[in-house]
């Protein structure tokens, strides 16, 4: 007969040491990970530069920066593509290269 009886599988039960530990180390990484996961969670910013400022951010693909007053040029580290933003006006970010911002007035912007 090649059916496997149920019994021929060991059933650790919550009260074997074994079984016990592995719960306990499974735990462990589980809140290892939540709590890696809520640090990594961007917060958004907002930013004041006075004329001539500047401001990076590494990584910034899926944020999107929003020029709230004054004018921005922002440009990706390597990409020959510039960016001026005025008030109102925002881009999205789909690049993972180093982010860089200048403000080319007196400007407020948020990366969100």
């Amino acid at each position: 007969m090649n059916a496997i009886s149920s019994t021929t599988f060991f059933a650790p039960t919550a009260t074997d040491e074994f079984t016990t530990s592995l719960f306990r180390a499974f735990k462990l990484v589980k809140d290892t990970l939540v709590a890696e996961a809520k640090r990594d969670v961007f917060q958004p910013l907002t930013l004041t530069l006075s004329n001539q400022g500047t401001h990076s951010m590494a990584k910034p693909q899926g944020r999107t920066v929003i020029c709230t007053k004054g004018t921005l040029w922002v440009t990706f580290d390597w990409d020959s593509k510039d960016t001026i933003l005025e008030a109102g006006e925002s881009i999205y970010c789909e690049s993972t290269r180093l982010l860089f911002v200048q403000a080319l007035t007196d400007a407020n912007f948020q990366i969100v």
